[in-house]
Formats: structure tokens, C-alpha cells, sequence
């Protein structure tokens, strides 16, 4: 049973997660933020991700007895020095806010020439098939 909560009330805590698989040379050349909740699905989009590799590596285990993936990718960037990161999950009712910071870097700063494809995707606690989820991005410059 749900918890009681009196109107105009409304719940709010934090989700814990765990990296799954966080890289810059996926085969994601579009944005994508997902939450993937079935095996077949996490194989699906694991396929995308590593087309781009003449031996695609295993697909990473997830206990989808328990587990969920969320995956956020950027899509093309044109050098080296971009990272995709989730830093924290939000329940608030029945919605889960993703936040997640893409790192691009400094102007001025040395990179590499390479096209990258930044991703991350992790693995959260199942939650409600009512539950929804919210992605928010933001990017971030560190200093030189």
C-alpha cells in the first residue's frame, strides 16, 4: 500500500543508482535519454550503442528482477574532451527527474581530434509501471 499523503502534499526523495557504463566512443550519433525496462530493450539499444565495434563487447548485466536502465547519450561531438554524466535522481509523486550534466571543454583548451559519442547508463531500483520519468540537462565548462 502506498503511503498516506494529505492533499496538496507532495513526496519527494532521492533514488539511489549505480554506473552501469559510461564512455565517449559509442555509435549513439543522436541524442537519446531513455529508461529502458526490459532486457530485450537494454539489448536493443546496447546494439545501437556499440555498432561501431567490429566485435560488439557482451551486453552489461542488469538484475531485471529488481533493476531498471536509464541511458542518456549526447549524440556527435566533434573532439575529444565531452563526458555525459547522471549525477541524480529525483521521485516526486510519480515522476523520477533525471539530471544529467554534459562536460564540454574549456575554449582554449586541447583536444583531441577524434568525433565522440558521449553516453552514460545506469541501474536504479524498479519502481510503479505508473511511474514516469523527467530527463534535465545541463552542461557544464570546467575551468582551464
Amino acid at each position: 500500500m502506498g503511503e498516506y499523503m494529505p492533499v496538496g502534499e507532495h513526496s519527494e526523495h532521492e533514488v539511489p543508482f549505480e554506473d552501469l557504463v559510461c564512455e565517449v566512443w559509442s555509435a549513439m550519433a543522436e541524442f537519446a535519454a531513455l529508461d529502458v525496462r526490459t532486457q530485450s530493450a537494454w539489448a536493443d539499444v546496447w546494439g545501437r550503442a556499440t555498432a561501431n565495434r567490429g566485435q560488439p563487447p557482451e551486453v552489461p548485466g542488469v538484475d531485471w528482477s529488481r533493476q531498471w536502465v536509464l541511458f542518456v547519450a549526447t549524440g556527435v561531438r566533434p573532439s575529444t574532451g565531452y563526458r555525459v554524466e547522471i549525477r541524480r535522481l529525483v521521485r516526486r509523486d510519480r515522476v523520477i527527474h533525471v539530471y544529467a550534466v554534459e562536460t564540454v571543454p574549456p575554449p582554449g583548451s586541447v583536444t583531441g581530434c577524434a568525433i565522440t559519442h558521449p553516453m552514460h547508463a545506469v541501474t536504479m531500483p524498479q519502481e510503479p509501471d505508473d511511474v514516469s520519468f523527467e530527463f534535465h540537462f545541463a552542461r557544464e565548462v570546467p575551468e582551464l
